[in-house]
């Protein structure tokens, strides 16, 4: 889920979440290391070296200037189980944005 805000006072915001899908959280074995970044937007990062796979990851990234794109990148490894064997599997997110000014 992706909401943005923009503010009067310049406090132009993305708030977003992401859930991996049942089908995603069953492969899962053990904790995830999942983080997140925005590329044109220095200063911000989320991360969490250790959450479960049905964690409701949240966050938001503040101070967003209008008429410029940034890229929002999220991405969780963990250890991925087929029922007989196990390997690395990894789950990337990217959403390309802007808020216009108008």
């Amino acid at each position: 889920m992706i909401y943005a805000a923009q503010n009067a006072d310049g406090g132009n915001r993305l708030i977003w979440s992401l859930r991996l899908s049942p089908s995603v959280q069953a492969i899962v074995q053990g904790p995830m290391s999942c983080g997140a970044s925005v590329h044109g937007k220095t200063g911000y990062h989320d991360f969490h070296p250790s959450i479960p796979a049905d964690y409701w990851w949240h966050s938001v990234v503040t101070d967003l200037q209008l008429d410029r794109q940034y890229q929002l990148e999220a991405k969780c490894d963990f250890t991925a189980t087929n029922g007989h064997t196990t390997a690395p599997g990894t789950v990337r997110y990217t959403v390309k944005f802007t808020m216009h000014s108008r």
